[in-house]
Order: C-alpha cells, then sequence, then structure tokens
C-alpha cells in the first residue's frame, strides 16, 4: 500500500522544511487508521532524513518519483521506500 508519493523536490521539501515523520504519519493514519509507537516514528525520522541527503545528488531529476509503501500482510515485514 503507498503511503507517500511525491516528486523529489516535494520530498526533499518534506525532509527539510516539514517534519517528514509527521507527514508519513498523518498519511498512515489516514490510509490504515492504525497507530503507531513513538519508536517507530522515529525510526522514519531518522531513515527518511538520510534518504533526504541521498536525494539531494543533483544526478537525480527534481522530477523524479518518490513513493513510501507499507506492507499490507501483517505482520508487516518492512517499508519500502
Amino acid at each position: 500500500m503507498i503511503i507517500y508519493q511525491a516528486q523529489k523536490s516535494e520530498f526533499l521539501h518534506d525532509v527539510h522544511h516539514r517534519d517528514i515523520e509527521e507527514v508519513i504519519l498523518e498519511a498512515f493514519r489516514a490510509r490504515t487508521g492504525h497507530k503507531v509507537s513513538p519508536e517507530e516514528i522515529k525510526a522514519w525520522a531518522n531513515s527518511l532524513t538520510f534518504m533526504g541527503k541521498v536525494m539531494v545528488d543533483d544526478d537525480i531529476p527534481a522530477d523524479c518519483g518518490v513513493a513510501i509503501a507499507y506492507p499490507s500482510r501483517r505482520p508487516p515485514s518492512a517499508w519500502t521506500f
């Protein structure tokens, strides 16, 4: 299930000017109706901030798509970026 979808430029804006973990949390709650632990939210902040550092590369076009998917099976095994 796609939780977040944006172009690179919008993703980088969300990382650098918004709290990306809050953006993902809002989208996650809207799509699943579930809550997540504070530890999970902290993990999102850490990993997505790192991915933001990777995505700054000028070789990656600004209109490149970024999607974050949550596994639909239970228990979830991993998120996909």
